[in-house]
C-alpha cells in the first residue's frame, strides 16, 4: 500500500526511517530503567543521557547518539548492574 501511494522507494525507506526514529526512544527507555548508581560506577551520568537522548529524538541525527549509547554506555552500565537484559 505504501508503494502504491509513495512509489517503490518508500517500501525501502519507510521501515528504515521507522528504525532510525525508534532507536532513540528505545535507548531513552533503556537508560531510564537503569539505576543512577550503575551509571555513576560506569563513569557516566544517567540524567545527561536521558536528556541528550530525549532531545536527540527531535533531530534527524538521534540515531547516532542512540548507537553510541547502545554500543558504549549500555554495556558498561549492564556490567555494573550485573545483568544482560535489554
Amino acid at each position: 500500500m505504501i508503494a502504491a501511494i509513495f512509489g517503490p522507494n518508500a517500501t525501502i525507506f519507510a521501515p528504515l526511517m521507522m528504525v532510525l526514529w525508534v532507536a532513540p526512544i528505545l535507548a531513552n527507555v533503556n537508560a531510564s530503567k537503569k539505576t543512577g548508581v550503575a551509571f555513576y560506577q560506569a563513569k557516566s551520568s544517567k540524567t545527561a543521557w536521558i536528556v541528550v537522548l530525549a532531545v536527540s529524538n527531535l533531530t534527524p541525527f538521534g540515531w547516532i547518539l542512540a548507537t553510541i549509547y547502545f554500543a558504549s554506555v549500555r554495556p558498561k552500565v549492564n556490567r555494573f548492574m550485573g545483568s544482560k537484559e535489554f
